[in-house]
């Protein structure tokens, strides 16, 4: 398809390039070969939601009518690609049989590549063995236009030492007192600030107070009016939004709040190791990892004059509901230092 124009990409893609999907729906277009197909969809009702979805109807109910006018291929190199299709499916396992599950890799769907930001996948090798490859899927699709990146590396080495660098490197405990230290050093200098204005407000509330006796007794001696009832309830409501702000734990709390943040953390890096090293668990390690990590960024360095991957990420030991609970009064948690890491991918 050298010099031919491509669709026009979808809003958000990255450029106007050939892809597989668009490739794949030219070759199995039954209009080149002198076909037009009716009634291959229908559309249903998602229950709970209302909205409606297109589902295929099975082959039988389709309408097939004739026209040679628009055959472009001959019936033989049509049924050629039908053919090259069905091998793909057995080679890859795409459109498995019913009751077969598809083959679920740890780190499938974690990866992006440093140079492009699309998506690393499988784009080579046999399927359901050790030598299917990773590689950007960008490139693999689309060429040097959209991404240069064109290093691949096989899946069960990628695999292997992800694996092994997080658990040797990453998932240690040592690592989460470094991140304690800033969270130490956050809670430490909001409680100075919240002290400094502490004295006012406690004024101010001691001051509301009196207000409010004053207003009270005013309606107990039979002076009740809406105007009366309006100051009382707004400054019930400033007493209150004070009282919430004077509760603020003092010094000696702070490390009680570290020490639940450091269990928290062992605990939640302790049930992903485990995880990682039981393969009957992979989705809900799969899960974690998405969870605390999110995508590993795989860039292309020189290590020792040969060019390999490096996984780049950021791991979340605590998560923001666990860090807006600590922060109490003052609110979450902001300045919390993630643990960068990098790890070689290289033999």
């Amino acid at each position: 398809m050298d010099s031919v124009k491509s669709p026009q990409p979808q809003k958000g893609r990255v450029s106007q390039s050939w892809c597989v999907s668009s490739v794949r729906h030219v070759l199995k277009n039954r209009r080149y070969q002198g076909q037009i197909i009716w009634n291959t969809k229908r559309k249903v009702r998602v229950p709970g939601t209302g909205r409606r979805i297109y589902r295929r109807r099975p082959e039988s109910e389709w309408v097939v009518t004739s026209a040679p006018h628009l055959q472009i291929v001959s019936d033989e190199l049509f049924a050629a690609v039908e053919r090259r299709f069905a091998i793909t499916q057995k080679l890859w396992g795409v459109g498995l049989a019913h009751g077969q599950q598809k083959q679920v890799y740890l780190f499938s769907g974690l990866l992006e590549c440093g140079d492009c930001g699309g998506s690393i996948t499988l784009v080579g090798g046999r399927a359901k063995t050790s030598r299917s490859e990773y590689g950007c899927s960008l490139h693999a699709q689309r060429g040097d236009s959209v991404c240069r990146n064109g290093l691949r590396i096989q899946r069960q080495q990628l695999g292997d030492r992800l694996l092994s660098g997080l658990q040797d490197k990453v998932l240690r405990e040592e690592f989460v007192e470094y991140v304690i230290c800033g969270l130490q050093e956050e809670l430490r200098q909001r409680h100075e600030n919240l002290e400094a204005g502490l004295e006012s407000l406690r004024d101010e509330k001691r001051r509301i107070e009196v207000e409010l006796k004053r207003l009270v007794d005013t309606i107990a001696v039979g002076n009740s009016s809406a105007t009366v009832m309006a100051a009382i309830n707004e400054r019930e409501a400033r007493l209150r939004e004070i009282t919430n702000q004077v509760i603020e734990p003092g010094p000696e709390s702070l490390q009680e709040k570290l020490e639940e943040l450091r269990t928290f953390a062992v605990l939640r890096l302790t049930r992903l190791r485990e995880l990682l090293t039981n393969p009957a668990a992979i989705h809900e390690a799969r899960a974690l990892l998405a969870d605390q990590i999110g995508k590993f960024k795989l860039e292309r360095v020189n290590e020792n004059g040969r060019i390999s991957f490096k996984a780049n990420g950021n791991i979340d030991f605590f998560g923001e509901e666990v860090l807006t609970r600590v922060g109490g009064a003052g609110g979450p948690v902001r300045t919390v230092r993630p643990y960068s890491f990098s790890l070689s991918l290289a033999a």
